[in-house]
């Protein structure tokens, strides 16, 4: 049973902090055991390739791969949103660096047997090994988030735990853990703008409505379809801005006779 502690403002606690990143980072490692290194769909490619082209290229086109599309100026471009290719930047910048360190034996572990099918890359080089770590960092970065703000919303911290571990291995957390797709880095984001719209909410703190609002910007960069949480996320925002707002209806201060009367706020 999810039990919750008496207090009527949750602050985050330095030991709160700590079990979320100890969280991270444990299920990095657990999902890191399960990572294919190498991609098992065509949406994987479409959002890797962006990411190659950006790193090596300095632009967005792609080879001819499934979704993509011939645009005007005679350049083949993927169908999917650039958010998350974008992220991935650091991931693939890292394998280039294996690369350049690494002993050859160890590069070729790492890459794995080269997979290439209809002309199109799906496995064999340090690159994509490496970016396909990102899935395995988000899912971990999204029970992290998920631990906190159940202890932002006062549960009892075992149960936080335990509900948070259950996330990550019984849940298609784990299964999307293995796979460079879209869907729990937009999961991310959503829960990242309630966390912090949550806090917004509670201390009033620029920073907290700031990245608020910067997940919540990124949401449609990352999954066109997450569009359906938009709604939900915006009446979120405006209740968190009436509890925030300073000026409330005082209708026990109102006079007896309301028909002549004009409304007074509290200041």
């Amino acid at each position: 049973m999810i039990k919750f502690t008496p207090n009527k403002i949750k602050k985050s606690s330095p030991s709160d902090f700590k079990i979320a990143f100890l969280i991270v980072f444990v299920f990095f490692l657990f999902y890191f055991i399960f990572n294919h290194g190498h991609f098992t769909n065509s949406d994987e490619i479409g959002i890797f390739e962006q990411t190659r082209a950006m790193v090596e290229k300095s632009e967005l086109t792609v080879p001819i791969i499934h979704n993509s599309f011939l645009n005007e100026d005679g350049e083949r471009y993927s169908q999917y949103a650039i958010g998350q290719s974008v992220l991935a930047i650091p991931f693939y910048k890292l394998g280039k660096l294996a690369i350049k360190v690494f002993p050859q034996s160890w590069q070729k572990t790492i890459a794995g047997p080269e997979l290439i099918y209809n002309e199109v890359r799906w496995g064999g080089t340090v690159e994509i090994f490496f970016v396909g770590l990102y899935s395995a960092f988000i899912s971990a970065l999204l029970l992290g988030m998920f631990f906190l703000f159940q202890r932002k919303l006062r549960i009892s911290f075992k149960s936080s735990l335990l509900s948070t571990i259950l996330l990550g291995v019984a849940t298609y957390a784990a299964m999307m853990s293995t796979f460079f797709l879209q869907h729990t880095t937009a999961a991310v984001l959503i829960l990242g703008t309630l966390y912090f719209y949550y806090q917004w909410k509670e201390d009033g703190s620029t920073w907290h409505l700031f990245f608020g609002s910067l997940c919540a910007s990124g949401i449609l960069l990352i999954r066109f379809a997450s569009i359906v949480a938009i709604p939900g996320l915006i009446g979120y925002f405006l209740w968190c801005l009436y509890i925030r707002s300073e000026k409330r209806w005082d209708w026990a201060r109102f006079p007896k006779n309301r028909n002549k009367s004009i409304p007074i706020f509290r200041n």
